[in-house]
């Protein structure tokens, strides 16, 4: 590596790292992560904490078996039995709910502010119910009742490299890793985007630049901060890696730890270091785009102008892979876009680890995306060092398309 572009790498990394700013970064993740399942455990059992009181309004055997079974439907069976009794105690707030029975149907009436009654539940015991009353009605034994409300099973079941594993399971994880990639690249892009874009029109705007590259040369400038910012996320990532395994070590042996590990389908590690690389790849675009734009500004308050076409060309992929993963197929846009420079990032790792699509075809968007970086490393090179002493107060995204357009 060139002398210089190693010093400027070092300076812009270990100037980064050093700041209270990229450790709350680090931190931030983990911290809401947990303030957002505190919030939502509390708030869950705060909901749930109070067992809704039901009038029952039937027959005497129809509240007798609703009573019978108020625990798996987790209710209080009110004594009252009369309907505009059980009425006028809803309207006072002394029960949460009437539920009504008859031969034709159930009607559950509630208020506002009651207690809320799992009606799924409900509904599924009032079916068994009535099932288990016309069945008598017909002379069926219960050995036959049993027999014709038993459910006729489905197990779903994926080969995944020659292994046989739960279908749904295997559906659920990779729609999880497909989410976490896509978001996870978002955020990346977007924050390291903005450290890069944030620098480079810090120093231009106090004409610190002309100093710089007095004492080292443009593409010293250019590919030193683009390593240097890079490095960070690596960073990042490394350290959660390093707490996710200690993690592990310290909870392997209790039994919720061997249950997760036990239902994670099985991954190619390949594929994690394929995708590992491609992200790398993707981000390092984004940085050189941002590079690019930053090196355009005149002060720093077009800084939010400059970052504007990574934001926005960052949430084609992004919206495309959440509304793929939502949707629950892969859809002609998505396997176009899993060859596209900018958007192949996020699209086909994802494809690859669910195994929607094959290796050849996942190397191949791979070195689309490496030999396309290549040539935008050169091109960004060369707009960087051309407009990174030049000023102007015209709009950032007119600057740019004129400068590509000069370049066609």
């Amino acid at each position: 590596m060139n002398p210089q572009i190693k010093t400027v790498a070092k300076f812009t990394f270990i100037n980064h790292i050093k700041t209270k700013s990229f450790w709350f970064m680090v931190i931030s993740p983990i911290l809401f992560a947990l303030i957002g399942f505190g919030v939502t455990y509390i708030a869950f059992n705060s909901a749930n904490n109070e067992t809704p009181t039901v009038a029952v309004i039937g027959t005497d055997a129809t509240r007798s078996a609703i009573n019978d079974d108020k625990s798996d439907l987790n209710i209080h069976v009110s004594k009252i039995t009369d309907e505009n009794e059980a009425t006028k105690a809803l309207k006072d707030g002394d029960i949460d709910a009437v539920l009504t029975v008859n031969d034709q149907q159930a009607n559950l009436t509630t208020q506002p502010k009651s207690q809320k009654v799992d009606k799924t539940e409900l509904q599924g015991f009032l079916q068994k119910l009535t099932f288990a009353d016309r069945a008598k009605q017909y002379g069926l034994t219960d050995q036959q009742t049993s027999s014709l409300s038993k459910q006729f099973p489905l197990n779903t079941t994926v080969i995944n490299d020659g292994k046989k594993e739960s279908g749904d399971t295997a559906d659920s994880f990779n729609t999880g890793i497909s989410t976490a990639i896509t978001f996870i690249v978002f955020l990346v892009i977007m924050t390291y985007a903005q450290i890069l874009a944030t620098e480079i029109a810090n120093e231009k705007s106090s004409r610190i630049m002309e100093t710089l590259l007095a004492a080292s040369s443009a593409k010293a400038q250019f590919y030193g901060k683009l390593i240097g910012v890079a490095l960070l996320p690596l960073v990042q990532f490394a350290l959660y890696g390093l707490g996710f395994a200690g993690i592990y070590l310290y909870f392997k042996d209790q039994s919720f730890m061997k249950d997760f590990v036990a239902n994670i389908p099985h991954i190619n590690p390949w594929a994690l270091v394929y995708t590992l690389v491609f992200i790398i790849v993707g981000v390092s675009l984004y940085l050189i785009l941002a590079a690019i734009t930053a090196s355009l500004v005149n002060d720093s308050s077009q800084t939010q102008q400059a970052i504007q076409p990574t934001m926005l060309l960052s949430l084609v992929p992004y919206i495309i892979g959440y509304t793929s993963i939502f949707s629950g197929s892969g859809g002609i846009m998505t396997k176009v876009f899993s060859y596209v420079p900018f958007a192949s990032q996020t699209l086909m790792p994802g494809q690859l680890i669910a195994q929607k699509t094959e290796w050849p075809l996942a190397l191949l968007s791979l070195a689309i995306a490496v030999i396309f970086l290549v040539f935008f490393a050169r091109f960004g090179e060369k707009l960087y060092a051309r407009n990174v002493l030049s000023y102007s107060d015209e709009n950032i995204m007119k600057q740019l398309m004129r400068q590509l357009r000069r370049q066609a």
